[in-house]
């Protein structure tokens, strides 16, 4: 497997480096406007030497995500993208080839609940700090991200889909810049989150309560402490996609839609 990842000096990409390297694949070319093999991504997918690529990892900005997937698909290359897959609805075709990274699926104590087909209630509590360059970067300009729904709260609206079923009905949603709020029926329960992004330094706080206590929930890119350590699931991603059992386009579809219902 000889990999390329565009975006391969943003914050996420080392997550991707580490999983390629623990997966036994080969990272041959990489891109980013800061540097790298080349800065231009265009240029690089053109090069001769992009034609020995089997699999590139989109690590770049929200609203660059689907024209690079589409012209990624068509060259036949597996591409594997952060989350969101799009902010715009433009993607359609349920392409094999196609994974789109939720990790936190592979959080032990959500593998646990799928396999015990865990039905009832769940509740999600999120505040994580953002300091100033966060909001001053693509990430804090709702046009390039999407906003805190598709940014951040895609994590948690996917997890509630994965255990509870299609949603039925959103009883109570309140959405603003730095802060999201829902409860949302879905086949088989009731899910709650609220999803904050602080302006002020505080702990991070990631829980989980299924249908008892909160939890922490591990896994995020955000460590919970402040050690810096933070559970190694980008790699579990990457095995299922290799594998051919990524998360494909009709299923992150599910959430990338409750996201259009709690946002109209």
């Amino acid at each position: 497997m000889k990999h390329a990842i565009i975006g391969s000096e943003g914050f996420i990409a080392k997550r991707h480096k580490k999983a390629i390297e623990n997966i036994g694949g080969e990272l041959v070319l990489t891109c980013d406007l800061r540097g790298g093999d080349f800065t231009d991504w265009v240029e690089m997918i053109h090069s001769p030497r992009f034609k020995e690529i089997t699999h590139v990892s989109v690590c770049v900005p929200n609203y660059l995500h689907s024209v690079m997937i589409k012209e990624l698909l068509a060259l036949n290359k597996k591409v594997l993208c952060e989350k969101p897959l799009t902010i715009f609805n433009d993607l359609h075709l349920d392409d094999p080839n196609l994974g789109v990274v939720l990790q936190l699926r592979h959080n032990p104590i959500i593998k646990k609940a799928k396999e015990e087909n865990f039905a009832g209630n769940i509740k999600i509590e999120v505040a994580s700090y953002r300091p100033p360059e966060y909001w001053n970067s693509w990430k804090g300009n709702k046009d390039l991200s999407g906003g805190i729904l598709y940014n951040m709260a895609i994590h948690y609206l996917d997890l509630f889909i994965h255990l509870l079923g299609e949603p039925r009905s959103i009883p109570y949603s309140q959405v603003s810049d730095k802060k999201a709020q829902f409860t949302i029926e879905f086949q088989r329960g009731i899910g709650e989150g609220s999803i904050e992004l602080l302006t002020e330094e505080a702990p991070v706080v990631r829980k989980i309560a299924l249908g008892g206590e909160f939890v922490d929930l591990e896994g995020a890119t955000i460590p919970l402490t402040d050690t810096g350590e933070v559970l190694d699931l980008h790699t579990e991603v990457y095995k299922d996609f290799v594998a051919g059992k990524g998360i494909r386009l009709s299923e992150a579809k599910r959430s990338l839609d409750l996201v259009k219902h709690l946002m109209s």
